[in-house]
């Protein structure tokens, strides 16, 4: 097995670059998604949610070919989303729970989305997914006001530094830029 992040369990790959989104329930969030996957439309991207729910809200959105793997489907059902999610040039997103999606094994993600995220683990676990084999790559949090605190304990934590928007977009190529720093000081966030 080779190690991808490096000794210490808790550390995330250089070539990530990370962001904290302020969103408001599922809309809000769906409505940086759409945003997002119109202005990358070549991006591999995968979706992190709490739930089975919150990933099968997804199914319903008509945007982008989202394909849900949760603990209510079948092994093939997981197997056939898997297998067109790898393909190639595919323009799927792939959308699961933590529970789900463990073990996956997926090349070149460009991008991992947290709908929410509590615990330092699974943020670490998920945002591992991207930025593998010196790859560049970009891990995005959605958080409400009750979750700034977490955002910032990572930042510490993990000796991060989260770029803090209010819109998906502002700061979403490499390094930190001037809307990124007002979005930041708009957000509450000295930066």
């Amino acid at each position: 097995m080779i190690d991808l992040v490096g000794d210490d369990e808790n550390q995330l790959p250089a070539q990530l670059k990370t962001m904290a989104v302020l969103a408001h329930g599922f809309e809000s969030k769906a409505a940086h998604i759409q945003s997002f996957v119109s202005r990358n439309p070549d991006k591999k991207i995968m979706i992190f949610t709490q739930t089975k729910q919150e990933a099968r809200s997804f199914e319903s959105l008509k945007f982008a070919n989202f394909l849900p793997i949760h603990g209510d489907l079948v092994q093939s059902q997981r197997e056939r989303a898997l297998a067109l999610f790898r393909r190639p040039g595919s323009q799927h997103i792939l959308v699961g729970t933590d529970v789900a999606a463990r073990g996956l094994d997926v090349d070149d993600v460009d991008v991992v989305i947290q709908c929410s995220c509590n615990k330092l683990d699974d943020y670490v676990h998920r945002s591992g997914r991207t930025a593998r084999r010196g790859k560049d790559g970009l891990s995005i949090l959605f958080i409400g006001p009750q979750e700034l605190r977490f955002a910032l304990d990572l930042e510490k934590q993990l000796n991060i530094s989260m770029d803090f928007v209010s819109q998906l977009g502002a700061a979403t190529e490499t390094g930190s830029s001037v809307e990124a720093d007002e979005e930041a000081n708009r957000f509450g966030k000295h930066v």
